[in-house]
């Protein structure tokens, strides 16, 4: 344990760089100035904005192993793949679709599948005041969550579990340069409840009226970007005298010389939102119960990107995670999480974002002994690849 303590100290204080800001909050507005494969192919240069095409890739060899003792397990995995089709028609309207090829792509009851992460087409007013709406992600606060996913080696808890591509509507406020605010209100769910959560009716739940999530959030740019911060609240109306709260508060520290960035979240949830731990204390489920009430989490990551020069990335990463129900006292502080984790990427060509990995996941999970769950840890290491290409 003191070991795994002494890792997570070191990526914690490793020097502050930054990664190359990937902006997926954006969904649709941040252009990528990189040029097309179609440009460079024809020789052509792109001068309209009304149509782009990009393939989001990440996939790797990896061995790990599941817990301590056991043997480690060698094979491939396609982590992402998505297909991303944007623009801006004009001045005032822009669109925004990603599809997961790799997810499952049927129609859930919201019309959509899973698989289709936005969906969606927005139009600006002016420039203080934007309007989207379709299928899109929830503003949450943070920038572990404003990362392009094939960059997210391992999600926090909370990220992992949020499940934030929605249905809805958002309007978007720049008073001034470098302050944004968003009012957004989504569905709570992509399906029915009973459909997310099966038997959670016998249990006495039942489905809102208006199952619905508000997000509150705001973007501060300060010291000419030096300083960023990104706070939101969010509330999921999930079911009649249920619902869930998350405070996400994230910081973070940019330069030519690099980013250091710091994110703090808190959840509570009235029943088993994100799952997992009804899934790992289902031994203290009641006879008709499948799902724990009145759930509450913390969750901290901290990451530092290096760039040391235009084809060599070095990254440290370092989470601490807590879980607790109330409604059961064995369970109350039941489960602490620790992920550690670093890598290298190589960039052989920096006009393209496509980069060779390798890197070292670690978790520990330590459980209170008055829950008797046996503690866990994890280990990974993986080679792979990272694209993001930009076809038109």
């Amino acid at each position: 344990m003191k070991i795994r303590i002494s890792v997570l100290a070191v990526l914690f204080a490793l020097p502050i760089f930054k990664m190359m800001a990937q902006g997926e909050l954006g969904f649709g507005e941040t252009d990528d100035a990189s040029q097309s494969l179609y440009e460079r192919v024809a020789n052509i240069e792109q001068k309209f904005k009304a149509f782009n095409v990009y393939v989001n890739f990440a996939g790797n060899l990896n061995t790990q192993q599941e817990a301590e003792g056991e043997p480690w397990k060698t094979g491939f995995k396609a982590r992402q793949l998505r297909l991303e089709l944007k623009g801006q028609i004009g001045e005032k309207f822009y669109y925004r679709v990603r599809q997961r090829l790799n997810k499952s792509n049927t129609a859930l009851s919201d019309g959509l599948a899973k698989a289709t992460d936005y969906m969606m087409v927005g139009y600006r007013f002016d420039p203080k005041w934007l309007v989207s709406v379709g299928k899109m992600g929830q503003y949450f606060g943070g920038f572990e969550f404003d990362q392009n996913g094939i960059y997210v080696y391992q999600a926090s808890d909370i990220n992992n579990n949020a499940d934030g591509s929605k249905l809805g509507t958002a309007v978007t406020w720049t008073p001034i340069k470098g302050q944004q605010f968003v009012a957004q209100v989504t569905a709570a769910y992509n399906d029915k409840l009973e459909n997310e959560y099966a038997g959670i009716t016998a249990q006495g739940i039942k489905a809102s009226n208006a199952p619905l999530t508000y997000v509150g959030n705001w973007a501060g740019t300060f010291s000419d970007g030096l300083f960023r911060t990104k706070y939101s609240f969010l509330h999921r109306n999930l079911a009649k005298s249920n619902g869930s709260n998350v405070v996400v508060l994230g910081h973070s520290i940019n330069g030519k010389w690099g980013r250091v960035f710091f994110d703090y979240a808190y959840e509570h949830d009235d029943f088993d939102f994100m799952r997992f731990c009804s899934t790992e204390a289902s031994s203290y489920l009641a006879p008709n119960q499948k799902w724990l009430t009145d759930l509450s989490y913390h969750s901290i990551v901290a990451r530092t990107d290096v760039k040391i020069n235009p084809h060599l990335i070095v990254w440290g990463e370092g989470m601490f995670q807590t879980a607790s129900c109330g409604s059961v006292a064995e369970l109350n502080g039941f489960r602490k999480h620790y992920n550690y984790m670093a890598g290298i990427e190589y960039v052989p060509d920096p006009s393209y974002k496509i980069r060779y990995t390798l890197n070292y996941q670690g978790q520990y999970f330590d459980y209170s002994s008055k829950c008797g769950i046996p503690d866990r840890t994890t280990n990974k290491i993986e080679i792979g690849v990272l694209c993001r290409i930009k076809c038109f």
